[in-house]
């Protein structure tokens, strides 16, 4: 039995790895079970196995008479249907989640040798969320702010955090009531811009527990704009 398992895992790896290094981009039609069988030495059953792991994380997808495809992974598809189950029920909950996600990220930029620059670039965001309040445009300003907060991740360098961090950013967004958005008159959704200012300056002086009390007035800030938006 357990020499089947590991032969069950080493399919599995090829597989995986055709999928991850683009080999197979999104789309591929994968070559038959009995093709992949016969390059990889092993019984179509394994191959048919390693699929169906695969498919049941959601890199795969088999489509009866057409063939097994690569499809593009999202774990947002996964986020969404936590909130679904109300095993979430609170967006502050995802917020805290978010924010050590952002600290964490923070710390590990600290070291950049062109942190400088970064900085240049997160108060050029910064300006471009004021004018977009300035000029009432909603929708831009939470472009903008995705953008913000989205490029402090990328500067912690590592892939795998940033992909996280966007499926979660996707959710959170998805999933607020943007009409509350609307309820606010721009004096009271330009608090927001306070917090991004903290966030950048405390960054600027590598002040790690001055971005822990910038990113938790944002927390308050964004629970009290975007309320009762979670279902």
């Amino acid at each position: 039995m357990a020499k089947i398992k590991k032969i069950v895992d080493e399919a599995y790896d090829y597989l995986l790895s055709k999928i991850t290094s683009k080999e197979w981009p999104e789309g591929t039609r994968l070559p038959s079970e009995y093709q992949i069988a016969e390059d990889l030495g092993i019984s179509r059953v394994t191959v048919r196995t390693a699929i169906k792991k695969l498919c049941a994380l959601g890199l795969l997808e088999s489509r009866p008479g057409n063939g097994t495809f690569v499809i593009g992974f999202d774990m947002s598809n996964y986020l969404e249907e936590l909130i679904q189950l109300d095993i979430v029920k609170d967006m502050k909950d995802i917020l805290l989640f978010r924010n050590f996600m952002e600290i964490g990220s923070i710390r590990m930029s600290f070291s950049l040798e062109d942190f400088d620059d970064k900085i240049a670039h997160l108060r050029n965001l910064y300006a471009q969320m004021e004018e977009a309040l300035r000029a009432n445009d909603l929708d831009a300003f939470a472009s903008i702010d995705r953008k913000f907060h989205t490029f402090i991740v990328s500067m912690s360098g590592n892939k795998f955090i940033l992909m996280v961090y966007k499926s979660l950013y996707k959710t959170l967004m998805d999933t607020m009531d943007m009409a509350a958005w609307n309820m606010y008159d721009p004096k009271n959704i330009s608090v927001l811009l306070d917090p991004h200012r903290m966030i950048i300056d405390a960054m600027e002086n590598r002040d790690i527990e001055g971005c822990f009390q910038a990113k938790f007035v944002h927390i308050d800030v964004a629970t009290k704009t975007g309320k009762d938006s979670i279902r």
